[in-house]
């Protein structure tokens, strides 16, 4: 499905530069939410699907778990990667070598999945490199399903923005509990990044262990 392309300029990103972190934290679960019934209609068992930052692979079992056949997972972290072998040794998940690209080849992909990951891109031009890479190694009306976390009006999250601001002089960013910089998302701003797609599904979701929110997004490649 997926072969390494040749002949790309990169540049280091925060993604990378986190490895470090998340080999360190990986053993934390998190319950994530994530919805493939809405995702059913768009699919058949045979599409093409990688899950960019798949952590130890629990998104793509469960489209394993499913029925879909054709999965890959890329993730930064190594340690992540390798444990997710051992707990799930029939899926292909491989180490992501390079940032804010997806070594797949043009329009090869029938979907691509986007989970927890753009809260950790705290540059802007990374995050519209990821995006435009997610809009090139996909089919023509390919799906983009895209969830983090948005801006919301909670006093502990409050409180972390205006912290963040100080800093940063950017609402939205801050530092999270680990110490690691993250950003929370305003709605237009993910409207923003997906420009370049046509939105099939928008929902907002408040977070059932955390004092955040949440959005879980389907949108569909809009050929130019």
């Amino acid at each position: 499905m997926c072969n390494i392309t040749q002949n790309i300029i990169y540049i280091r990103t925060d993604l990378m530069l986190a490895q470090e972190h998340w080999n360190m934290i990986v053993a934390k679960e998190c319950e994530e939410s994530f919805f493939l019934d809405k995702l059913h209609p768009f699919l058949t068992l045979q599409s093409q699907i990688v899950d960019y930052g798949c952590n130890q692979g629990h998104l793509l079992y469960e489209f394993k778990a499913n029925g879909y056949r054709n999965l890959i997972g890329f993730d930064s972290s190594s340690i992540a990667i390798e444990r997710g072998k051992l707990i799930y040794p029939e899926l292909d998940l491989r180490v992501l070598e390079k940032g804010m690209h997806i070594p797949c080849l043009d329009a090869s992909l029938d979907a691509v999945v986007l989970s927890s990951a753009l809260h950790h891109i705290s540059n802007a031009l990374e995050r519209e490199l990821l995006m435009a890479d997610i809009w090139r190694v996909l089919k023509n009306k390919g799906i983009l399903y895209v969830s983090d976390f948005l801006i919301c009006e909670h006093s502990f999250s409050q409180g972390n923005y205006v912290n963040g601001f100080k800093e940063f002089n950017d609402w939205g960013l801050h530092v999270a509990e680990n110490q690691f910089v993250v950003r929370h998302y305003s709605v237009q701003a993910i409207m923003d990044l997906l420009k370049n797609f046509e939105i099939q599904w928008f929902e907002q979701f408040d977070f059932r262990e955390l004092p955040t929110r949440r959005f879980h997004c389907i949108a569909r490649k809009r050929f130019h």
